[in-house]
């Protein structure tokens, strides 16, 4: 970290390269061709700086010369426990409403997305790509962003979710919870994010996750998977708020589900969605389509409806 003339941090990052050729293929066919760099940053640094900050505070991310941001930001609570760690910050890009920024950070993980001047930077560690080598490189990715045109006229409200994380994903990082979460969190803020561009008045209140400490019957069908989950909540986890529930799981269950609303009998289910993650999406950039995959299920679950128009 370096300070600016004008008092500001300033968070430098190094640039990378990728030596070799069949992994420079594999990351820029997973970022479908679009423009990236490959950084080194003192997360440490970052992490303890937004640690101490309780308002709207404004430093700078510099990746290159052409993608160096001065943000806003503020801690941002999604949790429905008070005895987690704030790792989620919101706020903007430059001195204009319309740049959002999600952002999350500990001491030794960063991802988020910048909005600034119709494009979206999405950041991420690179190493679930490509491998143990590059374990503590990130990756930035600029896409095109077109703003809607004007907001759902909604109410808004909270959005209770309660997250279940199955054994095998929990096994999958050696039962280290700490990363699980911070994990989930990063999904979850840039997952609001993409629903905040709809529905200005919409935010989550994030309930677990909650893990899994041995072998359960979360697999099978989708409807079988639905209703062991939900009956499994309702047994055990009653207590806990949620108006949907999410599976973050490590079988191989298929990409994306959802359960809208009822089983196949016509009883009552509390909604559910699920996914099938590896270690490699809970970590890469490519965790980005699966933020997308995770957005797509839930509106499912929030409309009761299946897919419209060209059925994405």
């Amino acid at each position: 970290m370096t300070v600016s003339a004008f008092s500001q941090p300033v968070f430098q990052a190094t640039l990378a390269s990728i030596n070799e050729r069949s992994n420079r293929q594999i990351l820029e066919e997973a970022l479908q061709y679009q423009p990236y760099q490959i950084f080194l940053l003192d997360t440490d640094s970052l992490d303890n700086f937004l640690q101490q900050i309780s308002g709207d505070t404004t430093f700078s991310l510099a990746i290159t010369a052409n993608w160096t941001w001065q943000l806003t930001l503020s801690p941002y609570d999604m949790q429905g426990s008070d005895n987690l760690p704030i790792i989620t910050y919101r706020g903007i890009a430059g001195d204009t409403s319309a740049n959002r920024v999600a952002l999350t950070a500990t001491n030794d993980y960063l991802s988020g997305t910048i909005t600034y001047n119709n494009k979206r930077y999405r950041i991420g560690p690179a190493w679930g790509i490509l491998g143990d080598d590059y374990v503590d490189h990130f990756v930035v990715v600029e896409t095109p962003y077109t703003p809607p045109s004007q907001q759902e006229n909604t109410p808004g409200g909270i959005l209770e979710i309660g997250v279940e994380v199955d054994y095998e994903l929990y096994q999958a990082f050696n039962q280290d919870e700490a990363a699980i979460h911070t994990r989930v969190m990063a999904f979850m803020s840039e997952i609001e994010l993409y629903y905040q561009d709809h529905f200005d008045n919409l935010s989550f209140k994030v309930n677990g996750p909650y893990f899994q400490y041995a072998s359960d019957n979360f697999y099978g069908t989708t409807n079988e998977i639905n209703q062991n989950i939900s009956n499994y909540w309702r047994d055990f986890r009653d207590c806990i708020p949620r108006d949907v529930i999410i599976l973050f799981s490590g079988s191989n269950i298929g990409f994306g589900h959802a359960n809208m609303g009822a089983c196949p009998d016509g009883t009552s289910l509390v909604p559910v969605s699920f996914v099938s993650t590896t270690t490699f999406y809970l970590n890469g950039i490519t965790g980005g389509f699966q933020g997308m995959v995770i957005a797509h299920e839930l509106g499912h679950v929030l409309t009761g409806t299946g897919h419209v128009d060209d059925d994405s």
